[in-house]
Order: C-alpha cells, then structure tokens, then sequence
C-alpha cells in the first residue's frame, strides 16, 4: 500500500483484510472502574463498525459531495468510527 495516496477508511480495510487481528485500540470494559480491564478492538473489527455505520449514513441522508457534517457525542472510538463512515460516505465532520 502506497503511503501518501490513500483514505485513512483505506487504511482501516487494508489492515483488516492484512492483519485482521491487528489491535486499533483497547477500550475500558466498564466507565467507572478501570480495574474491569479493557477490550480490544481489532482492525477487523474496527472495519466491520465503519462499514455497518456507513451504510447507516448513507441510506440516512445519502452520499455527500464533501459537504461538512457534525458529530455531537461521547469522544471515544465511536467518534473515530463515526468520522471514518463519514468519509466512506464522501462527507467531511
């Protein structure tokens, strides 16, 4: 894969296809308590949620020509998950 010449939703689905069981991140199991321990989030799986989300959005409010959308929510991974969808669906946030 070329670095430079792609989409970071490019990245994710490369690294999903090459490296599934990479890990994107480690979550906390619980909100309040860290001592739950924390869940990983494979590349797999990160794919799997962007797509599922994009097509959400699309069939929400259709394809976008780089027009700009907002995301109002918690700043986790679903905000990360959100902005990937987002330009899959060729939409700025």
């Amino acid at each position: 894969m070329e670095f430079g010449k792609r989409l970071l939703p490019q990245v994710v689905d490369y690294y999903a296809q090459t490296e599934p069981s990479r890990v994107y991140a480690s979550i906390p199991k619980s909100s309040t308590d860290l001592a739950d321990g924390f869940q990983d989030v494979t590349m797999r799986k990160l794919a799997a949620i962007v797509n599922s989300l994009a097509w959400w959005l699309e069939s929400l409010i259709g394809t976008g020509n780089l027009n700009t959308i907002a995301y109002i929510g918690p700043t986790d991974i679903r905000y990360a998950a959100m902005f990937l969808a987002a330009i899959k669906c060729k939409y700025k946030v």
